[in-house]
């Protein structure tokens, strides 16, 4: 059994032990499970886990490629319980909240990831009657992930857990090709958007309502990657619109997925959330290493490592001052993911 990092309070904030091991574990759907074993589209790219994993070197359990784990964890990292397809009501009764909790408990994992959602707000669109599930779908939604939240917090005193917004489902090339074919009434697509960001600002709400719980603003790193008239990236304009398994493409071919780009500022995005919140000092992906993770062939090579970014107030790297906080706490000791 892996020895338990001890947690310190700093201006209300959780600071994991420099002198301890961190490993991670994670719940949620097919943003989250492991790409590499989901042809046609996903095994083209990498997600954020894998990303972390290789480039930084994140401790997500042992990794097996053949499947002799029973369900739901299957192939993959053993502590990534993310499954694809699943929605928030399957993350009690597939086990991925028991399971992950059971190893939290068992000192096997230090900061657990829950991003989950996505497939909820998706399958209104799927439903006999689309108003009905408006109605619910939020209450439910945030009912299951506060549950999650709060079993993975019990499991142990020593765990940290980064919680995650949601996207408007609007930005997805599935979403806007059904609205084009007249498939999907756009003021269903935007009802849904606005039952998303309900869901969203409760998500915020139980971020901050525990210095054990980070929180990873999935939903405002997309409205940052939608903000301007085009999206460059190291000098790399991301085609935002059209679905392709293109390195260049911010979506793959499924119209659902993000690609190697995309989730490797998702990466960033939980990365910062811990920074801020538990004191790590986990270095971001920089450019480079996202672009080559995608596959996208740079010759000029001029994107440089990115540093631990400075905290600014309102973002969910925690309120200024906690980073130079983090420095006097544990000065030059204080760990670092390279």
């Amino acid at each position: 059994m892996r020895p338990q990092p001890s947690f310190e309070q700093l201006e209300g904030r959780n600071l994991l032990s420099a002198s301890s091991p961190h490993s991670f574990g994670a719940i949620g759907d097919s943003y989250t499970d492991e790409y590499q074993f989901y042809a046609p589209d996903r095994s083209t790219a990498m997600n954020y886990v894998e990303q972390l994993a290789d480039d930084r070197h994140l401790d997500f359990g042992d990794f097996s490629a053949a499947p002799p784990r029973s369900a739901p964890r299957s192939q993959g990292f053993a502590n990534n319980w993310a499954q694809s397809a699943d929605a928030t009501t399957d993350l009690g009764p597939n086990g991925q909240t028991a399971g992950l909790a059971a190893q939290a408990a068992a000192g096997d994992v230090d900061v657990a990831f829950v991003f989950a959602g996505g497939n909820d707000f998706r399958r209104v669109f799927a439903s006999s009657d689309p108003v009905a599930a408006l109605g619910t779908v939020v209450p439910t939604a945030v009912t299951n992930v506060f549950t999650a939240v709060q079993t993975l917090l019990a499991s142990s005193p020593d765990v940290g857990v980064v919680v995650a917004t949601v996207p408007p489902i609007s930005v997805l090339p599935e979403v806007r090709g059904a609205i084009a074919a007249g498939f999907l009434p756009q003021a269903l697509a935007d009802a849904v958007d606005f039952a998303i960001g309900a869901f969203n600002d409760q998500i915020r709400g139980l971020a901050a309502s525990s210095d054990r719980v980070a929180l990873a603003d999935v939903d405002e790193l997309v409205d940052d990657i939608f903000a301007g008239k085009e999206f460059k990236f190291d000098g790399v304009t991301i085609d935002r619109n059209s679905a392709s398994n293109d390195p260049a493409s911010l979506f793959l071919a499924d119209g659902i997925h993000a690609g190697t780009v995309g989730q490797g500022l998702l990466a960033n995005v939980f990365v910062d959330a811990m920074n801020g919140e538990f004191c790590t000092r986990i270095r971001p992906l920089s450019e480079r290493e996202i672009l080559e993770n995608a596959g996208y062939d740079r010759s000029h090579g001029h994107a440089t490592p990115a540093p631990v970014p400075p905290a600014r107030p309102g973002s969910s790297h925690g309120p200024a001052g906690s980073r130079r906080a983090c420095d006097e706490m544990f000065g030059a000791a204080a760990i670092t993911l390279a």
